[in-house]
């Protein structure tokens, strides 16, 4: 389809002699650019669905959301050298205990955050994972934690 958008613009512009292929090519760039924004926001959307899902879950089963927890955030690479990226990423700059599982492909990259997870403190962090993933090339499976209630 984008090639199709870059030839139809080229002709309706051709006449013109205002594009040049730089243009054409900024253009062209453009228009991926923003597919690529439109697929990190429908990511984040549904990311967001199912964050609520196991956050009404935790509250059925009586979870304090404000109680630090571990909460793991995983993420499934293609290949090792990915998942070395990625793990080098977030445990160089402390966005948590990070693990790496290469025991068998798909290569598996843990981050272990502690965090309560209210609803817009977990929003934030499960959103940031999923930019990293998609920064990354890589899957982010979701997270987990063990509800905590009582004292």
């Amino acid at each position: 389809m984008l090639i199709y958008l870059f030839f139809l613009a080229r002709a309706v512009f051709s006449s013109w002699d205002i594009l040049t292929s730089d243009i054409m090519w900024l253009l062209l760039n453009t228009l991926l650019g923003n597919l690529r924004i439109m697929s990190i926001i429908s990511k984040l959307m549904e990311a967001t669905e199912a964050d609520t899902d196991v956050l009404h879950r935790l509250d059925s089963s009586g979870d304090d959301f404000s109680k630090f927890r571990e909460v793991d955030f995983t993420f499934k690479c293609d290949s090792k050298e990915k998942a070395v990226t990625v793990a080098g990423f977030l445990g160089d700059f402390q966005y948590g205990t990070t693990n790496f599982i290469d025991e068998e492909q798909p290569y598996i990259v843990q981050v272990l955050i502690d965090m309560p997870v209210t609803q817009n403190i977990l929003l934030c962090v499960s959103g940031f994972m999923t930019c990293i993933g998609e920064l990354y090339g890589v899957e982010v499976e979701g997270w987990g934690c063990i509800a905590q209630n009582g004292t």
